[in-house]
């Protein structure tokens, strides 16, 4: 992925002053320029190369830039090549902040990098003394003490609902983890594992040929369902963007056998390439995960709209009443969302045969009751 400009230090030290973007480049305008820009200014830090995953964090950085781009606002996106990198951007930018609180042009930091949180808690007092300089900070159930407003889209509830609808289709199901310590990864795995062992419906695939195809001649044995959960790391923010060796690896796991899982990938970048194999070695079938995915590998998709939740939250800063304390949009909200996309008959019907509409508003409602139950 395209690097940004070595001499990132230098340009955040003036960058509350008169900075904006230009692709995947911060610079500073103009010096000869009379009357620098006074547009409020937006900036981004991602966890460690996270941009360019094609998903969750090209999802916020669209997001951002959209909004932007309607309401006249200076962005600045920040994706450091490591933690030592993207904890110097953070340093660099509250020490800024404390030391400017005369400077009038409005600023918000928009932090998704949850491997900083330990600094972040510690250090969002310095936010205190400047009445023109807000912090969001993304994917956390746990409000900040002092200043600075908090965002959530939880999955639990879409993760319950894709597991209790994705085993009508396939029995065996490979969940592949960035690791178990981040809170939205574990939590996907939680709510995924709870809809998995749900009992809604009976897949009872006699019955199916016998009513859809009269054939009452077939007589299959249906194995009981099957989940194995893998993590590609054990650390906080591990996983989440592994070597192609390894990768390559799970692809040629899932295909030696007849029993070829369905993969559910939640472990950013390494997710999409994860994908990408699958599909260009036809290696078995995958569910997409934070967008809708367009793949006749993938019968199912559990979205996350970020960009739709930070272009909220971006006019909730521009307007009188500020930036709420904290907020969980989820499930009920319309921020997660479960999408089926069938590329063949036989899945179509097989989901329509065993999920009534009856059931699926039942699981929808039950999904959405375990998420407030968990807390969000």
């Amino acid at each position: 992925m395209n690097r940004f400009v070595l001499l990132m230090l230098t340009v955040l030290s003036t960058i509350t002053l008169s900075c904006s973007r230009d692709g995947n480049t911060i610079y500073c305008l103009d010096p000869e320029e009379p009357v620098p820009s006074t547009a409020p200014l937006v900036t981004v830090i991602y966890n460690a190369d996270a941009l360019g995953d094609r998903s969750y964090n090209d999802i916020i950085y669209r997001g951002v830039e959209h909004v932007a781009r309607e309401n006249g606002l200076r962005t600045a996106q920040l994706s450091p090549q490591d933690y030592e990198e993207g904890l110097s951007y953070l340093k660099t930018m509250f020490d800024r902040v404390s030391a400017n609180a005369m400077d009038s042009v409005r600023q918000l930091y928009i932090i998704c990098a949850a491997g900083y949180d330990d600094y972040i808690r510690a250090n969002n007092h310095l936010f205190e003394n400047n009445p023109y300089a807000d912090l969001l900070y993304l994917e956390t159930s746990d409000s900040l003490v002092g200043k600075g407003s908090t965002l959530h889209l939880p999955y639990y509830g879409a993760m319950y609902e894709m597991g209790a609808l994705l085993p009508v289709l396939d029995r065996e199901l490979l969940f592949i983890a960035a690791n178990p310590v981040d809170v939205t990864v574990s939590k996907s795995v939680e709510g995924f594992a709870s809809g998995f062992n749900s009992d809604y419906y009976d897949v009872d695939y006699n019955r199916y040929y016998q009513t859809v195809w009269n054939n009452y001649d077939t007589v299959i044995d249906v194995a009981d369902k099957n989940l194995r959960i893998m993590y590609l790391g054990s650390e906080s923010g591990d996983g989440f963007n592994v070597p192609d060796s390894t990768l390559l690896r799970i692809t040629g796991y899932m295909m030696g056998g007849m029993d070829s899982p369905t993969a559910i990938p939640v472990c950013g970048g390494s997710g999409y390439q994860l994908c990408y194999l699958i599909d260009i070695l036809n290696a078995g079938r995958y569910a997409g995960i934070d967008h809708d995915v367009l793949s006749p590998n993938s019968p199912i998709s559990c979205v996350k709209h970020i960009d739709r939740a930070l272009e909220l939250c971006i006019r909730q800063w521009l307007s009188p009443q500020g930036l709420p304390k904290h907020q969980s949009l989820g499930l009920a909200d319309g921020y997660t969302e479960v999408i089926r996309h069938f590329y063949n008959d036989r899945d179509r019907e097989i989901a329509d045969f065993f999920i009534t509409d009856s059931i699926m508003n039942v699981i929808r409602q039950d999904a959405i009751k375990q998420e407030k139950e968990h807390g969000y």
